[in-house]
């Protein structure tokens, strides 16, 4: 038979209960006092050594922050070289659109007294100074890719309608670099063209242009059979105002019931050309031109009109 646990009295389960939560208290508390017994601060080493830390860190952001400053002012004063230099630009380039012919009265290509090799000082920052250099620039057209692997002779240059203007800014002589990255100066440079005028057409068909014409200037000559080359002939395209367009590119051909050969004098615009008592024959030699007279004719593009010369002297080819 099995036996049956014994029953326990109610006044005995209240004992052990009570004495449970006594053990639990008991060592909750052990547990706190332990605790706090072994909590403690900072040894001196410690706070020391935290100081340091401390300090290494405030050295450097201060040292960065004070490099910053530093370049940052260097990057200002430079900013502000740059403005002065990039206001004078502007300055000379109106300056050239009202003063420069045709638009004014000066010549495009002289030697620009008014601003080479000229210096002086800000108005706002008197510490710093700017000179300006005009020099000669050369253009080439279509481009200088393309001229380039041409003979000397033969590329297509533009060397007078355009200047290359240089202007130095810098804290005391504008030309020398000092100490330090506060004395480097800034150099800036723009290339100026001629001013320009519009063609005005006259309403006709095929228009003609009123405010400006070809001329070519050349002397009458009588050649011979084995003579040189004639004299030289050279166009230009001038305003009413008898004022040069500089620079445009001219297209020959002889008229008249005798034909010479155009010959060019040089690498350029073919402003200028001479004539010879010859036929080019492709693929064959030249010949002798016939007897008789003929006259060098220039023709130009410009601005999308054609314009033509009236005939040069009168050039008699004689056997």
């Amino acid at each position: 038979m099995s036996r049956l646990p014994a029953l326990v009295p109610p006044a005995r389960l209240e004992e052990t209960s009570s004495r449970s939560e006594g053990l639990w208290q008991v060592a909750w508390l052990r547990i706190g006092r332990c605790g706090r017994g072994h909590a403690r601060g900072l040894s001196i080493a410690e706070a020391v050594v935290a100081m340091f830390i401390l300090l290494g860190g405030f050295t450097v952001l201060f040292r960065l922050f004070h490099t910053a400053m530093h370049y940052s002012n260097i990057v200002e004063a430079q900013q502000n070289k740059v403005r002065i230099g990039l206001n004078k630009l502007e300055e000379i380039r109106a300056w050239s659109r009202s003063v420069h012919q045709p638009v004014g009265t000066v010549p495009f290509d002289a030697q620009w007294p008014y601003w080479h090799d000229q210096t002086g000082v800000d108005d706002e920052n008197p510490e710093i100074r700017w000179k300006v250099q005009v020099l000669q620039h050369t253009l080439y057209s279509p481009c200088e890719s393309f001229e380039s692997i041409k003979a000397s002779s033969e590329r297509r240059r533009m060397t007078r309608s355009c200047k290359q203007v240089v202007v130095m800014v810098n804290n005391g002589d504008p030309e020398a670099a000092g100490i330090g990255m506060f004395a480097q100066p800034v150099v800036l440079t723009a290339l100026i063209g001629q001013p320009s005028i519009a063609p005005i057409p006259d309403g006709s068909v095929p228009p003609l242009v009123t405010n400006m014409s070809v001329s070519v200037a050349g002397p009458s000559v009588t050649m011979k059979v084995g003579d040189p080359p004639s004299p030289s002939y050279t166009a230009s395209l001038n305003t009413n105002s008898g004022y040069e367009i500089l620079d445009v590119f001219f297209f020959w051909n002889t008229l008249g019931d005798a034909a010479g050969t155009i010959v060019g004098t040089g690498s350029g615009t073919s402003s200028t050309v001479k004539v010879e008592h010859k036929i080019l024959i492709p693929d064959g030699p030249p010949i002798h031109s016939v007897p008789g007279t003929c006259r060098a004719w220039a023709t130009c593009k410009f601005r999308g009109y054609t314009l033509a010369a009236p005939a040069s002297g009168t050039i008699t080819l004689q056997d």
